[in-house]
């Protein structure tokens, strides 16, 4: 047997182990060598036979049920492929249901019994380019029971859901304690009782629960969390990077820990320890690798586990003798800029400024403002560039994520009225974002609706959000052709 060969059959070997349990016949393992080798079938031929067959659903058809001994880890690879792939994504309805059962489907492959799902994510994974907008409403509920049943029955996953994961939030307001858990009311009575085992108040909660009106919202709602689910499922708080405020408090029933992505082991494992036996609570290792479905994080995650963690998250179960990683799949990514530059200078006349509706929490008088910011064009290619300027100085708030001076906006004629919303922040001497990115947010909330070769207005402003303001000047609008 040549080298190939040996390594065809050690890979097809493992496939069989990991997905029926057994090792495979001789004669069936020599013809998906041969085939193999010669071309005619790939190593992903093979698994969706696999998985196709009467015999894995005979084997799958009912929950794993765990050892007592193992009944207490966590095992889940939420992120992997340099984070262009994670199991939050589960329950959007950007994604196919084909595409969901391959995301329960590689957690096996990794030996993880956990799925973490997102209920609300709202940009948080433009950066890597995907777009991947989950928001549970009536019109896809069906859809979130029929696919958390089908992780839990047919592969025996736990369930976990991060109550939010955005950057932006434009689903429910950020601000809002009645808005946020009037939410959270529907999804949990409709969706998670009785399917989750771990509810996480957020995915790095801090960052946009702690410096809003009521000082600590982030205490508020997760106190509000643990007195709605505590006969039937935990409450977990996820840190930042090393971070330690609010771990004592009495809501939290386990600690989602998190340090700097790509840590080494002595960092993690020293957290486990001192934050267990600080806090006196089971830790969790939440983050520590974009790439889940490596050797290294594996590593990672086994040290967590080994130094007294009760879960790891970016992948665990390091196995020497496997030659390549399982291959997460692939989720929708962005639309891919052109290669082209357009240029847009065209005025918004009187009829995009009047009949507005102001859908984001944002400055709904914001067309009364004093017009002393100039915008004299809007350049679009891999980046959208505002060219704009005020004769005097910006004020400057810190948004929880550093100083800002104002707001880009979009507007849409829609069914004869012109809705609008801030599209992002921008920072001191920025004048531009990432294109198609900076849209996708806006353009998954309703009554949004970006197209190809429709108008839309931009506009700018110092900042506008309902928490944050200053002086209240705008720009003009500048009309532009979505791409």
């Amino acid at each position: 047997m040549n080298n190939i060969e040996s390594i065809a059959e050690h890979l097809i070997s493992n496939l069989y182990r990991s997905l029926l349990n057994r090792e495979p016949d001789e004669v069936g393992l020599k013809h998906k060598v041969r085939r193999a080798v010669a071309a005619e079938m790939s190593l992903e031929d093979i698994r969706r036979e696999i998985l196709s067959s009467i015999e894995y659903e005979t084997i799958h058809k009912k929950p794993v049920v765990p050892t007592p001994e193992a009944d207490n880890i966590m095992r889940g690879c939420f992120l992997a492929n340099g984070a262009r792939f994670t199991t939050h994504a589960y329950l959007s309805d950007k994604i196919t249901d084909e595409q969901a059962e391959q995301i329960c489907q590689f957690l096996r492959l990794e030996g993880c019994d956990t799925l973490d799902f997102s209920i609300c994510l709202d940009g948080d994974y433009e950066n890597v380019g995907l777009n991947i907008p989950v928001f549970i409403t009536r019109a896809n509920l069906d859809m979130a029971r029929r696919r958390l049943d089908r992780a839990q029955d047919h592969y025996g996953l736990k369930l976990t859901a991060w109550m939010q994961s955005d950057d932006r939030m434009n689903f429910v307001d950020r601000n809002s304690f009645t808005a946020q858990t009037n939410y959270w009311t529907f999804v949990i009575d409709n969706l998670l009782k009785g399917r989750a085992e771990v509810v996480v108040l957020g995915l790095e909660a801090l960052e946009y629960w702690w410096r809003t009106d009521s000082g600590f919202l982030a205490k508020e709602l997760g106190q509000w969390l643990k007195d709605k689910v505590a006969t039937w499922a935990k409450v977990a708080f996820h840190t930042l990077a090393d971070d330690e405020r609010l771990l004592t408090e009495e809501w939290i029933d386990i600690i989602y820990a998190q340090t700097k992505f790509e840590s080494n082991i002595k960092r993690i494992t020293n957290l486990v320890i001192d934050w267990t036996e600080k806090y006196q609570k089971p830790i969790v290792m939440a983050e520590y690798s974009m790439h889940g479905e490596l050797p290294e994080a594996k590593q990672k995650g086994d040290a967590a586990i080994a130094a007294g963690a009760i879960g790891a998250l970016n992948g665990s179960g390091f196995n020497e003798n496997d030659i390549l990683p399982n291959q997460p799949p692939q989720l929708p990514t962005l639309t891919a800029w052109d290669g082209i530059w357009h240029t847009f200078t065209e005025l918004a006349d009187d009829s995009w400024r009047n009949n507005i509706k102001i859908i984001s929490p944002s400055a709904t008088d914001v067309m009364k403002w004093k017009q002393t910011i100039d915008l004299r064009a809007v350049t679009i290619g891999n980046k959208i560039k505002f060219d704009f300027s005020k004769p005097d100085y910006w004020a400057r708030r810190d948004i929880g994520s550093g100083d800002s001076i104002g707001n880009f906006w979009i507007f849409q004629k829609k069914d004869g009225k012109v809705i609008g919303s801030t599209l992002d922040y921008f920072r001191p001497d920025q004048n531009s974002k990432d294109y198609p990115n900076v849209f996708h947010h806006a353009g998954i909330t309703p009554p949004f609706e970006f197209k190809k070769g429709e108008q839309y207005a931009v506009m700018v402003t110092t900042l506008a959000r309902n928490t944050y303001r200053t002086t209240n000047e705008r720009s003009n609008m500048i009309l532009f052709t979505f791409k």
